[in-house]
């Protein structure tokens, strides 16, 4: 991680369209797979992670999404991401932009969205011991697959830095790149290979809830894990 260069990439270098999208939080795993070559290799492991992360699914900790997105070049974007790799990044919201062209391509995804409540306490990018026990099944799972892509998204709320920790954080972007590090080094302990492991940080740009109540800053608060075909 000490040797991680880092810079500026724009996510519009490809868009997303949604295709069909199944949202999952406490119900059977789905028996049919979006079409595609890794239809096969997407559900066996669809089915391993609902399996193995149940419990947590079921008490709304993390939620379990699987789907296909269509590539397309964008028409219009003004969106950036921190990142350490060339190549897609993958918007929270799978939100679309631009149009399909010829030839255009779909491919499949799960994502994988982790609460604070299991992940950290708010201002701190240490994962507490729920959260390594959970990205350590999933990278029990994922250390087997071969041909992924593995995007680990960070994102924080709209607080500021405490003040004891502004040596360590100047920003809650630099916030949110040291959670998404420290989820994806549980990865690799637990068998992941790097080269399929790219990391980008949001900050608070980001938001899924309201940061005006706790609620939704506790939401805010999350780490993001996109799995898609390479």
């Amino acid at each position: 991680m000490n040797s991680m260069m880092t810079r500026y990439a724009h996510i519009g270098r490809m868009a997303l369209l949604m295709g069909s999208v199944l949202f999952v939080v406490g119900c059977a795993a789905p028996s049919t797979a979006p079409s595609g070559s890794h239809g096969k290799q997407f559900t066996t492991m669809w089915e391993e992670i609902y399996g193995r992360l149940k419990p947590e699914i079921d008490s709304g900790n993390i939620s379990v999404e699987r789907g296909e997105v269509t590539l397309a070049n964008p028409s219009v974007t003004n969106d950036q991401a921190n990142t350490n790799s060339d190549g897609m990044g993958l918007p929270s919201s799978a939100a679309a932009v631009g149009t399909p062209g010829p030839g255009a391509a779909s491919r499949e995804f799960i994502r994988i969205r982790l609460t604070d409540r299991v992940l950290f306490d708010s201002g701190e990018d240490q994962i507490k011991a729920d959260g390594v026990n959970v990205l350590s099944r999933l990278g029990r799972i994922l250390a087997g697959e071969k041909g992924l892509e593995i995007v680990i998204q960070g994102y924080t709320d709209n607080a500021s830095i405490r003040e004891r920790l502004r040596s360590k954080f100047t920003d809650n972007m630099a916030l949110s790149q040291a959670r998404a590090a420290n989820a994806a080094q549980i990865l690799r302990n637990n068998g992941v290979a790097s080269e399929s492991l790219r990391l980008e940080w949001f900050g608070e740009s980001r938001p899924i809830s309201s940061n005006e109540s706790e609620e939704g800053r506790r939401r805010n608060r999350r780490v993001e894990i996109m799995i898609t075909p390479k």
